[in-house]
């Protein structure tokens, strides 16, 4: 029988990609091979995705997750909601108290 690899084994190695494997070769010369692996990883499954998806925002590749995981480091860990699309949109259209602070 062939051997099955558990969601959380692949979770761990497109991990180990993301945070070792990718910035360790990051260069010129290897960016475009490095992206375009980057875009056959499935997305992330984690509780900062899960807060964008509930905006309507569902990453479609490992790529996009990244780059949502990022802007959620850089901007709504540090309230810059103002300075972010997705941030003012959330404001904006506020309906309930939850929903206003789903990024924070």
């Amino acid at each position: 029988s062939i051997p099955t690899r558990r969601s959380s084994d692949l979770d761990k190695q497109h991990k180990l990609l993301f945070n070792g494997i990718f910035p360790f070769y990051w260069s010129r010369e290897s960016k475009d091979q490095l992206l375009s692996l980057a875009k056959i990883i499935p997305p992330d499954k984690n509780s900062i995705i899960k807060k964008f998806k509930v905006l309507g925002i569902t990453p479609k590749d490992g790529f996009e997750s990244q780059v949502l995981l990022e802007i959620y480091r850089q901007l709504c860990e540090n309230q810059g909601c103002l300075s972010c699309e997705i941030g003012s949109f959330a404001l904006r259209h506020e309906t309930t108290t939850s929903e206003t602070n789903i990024l924070l």
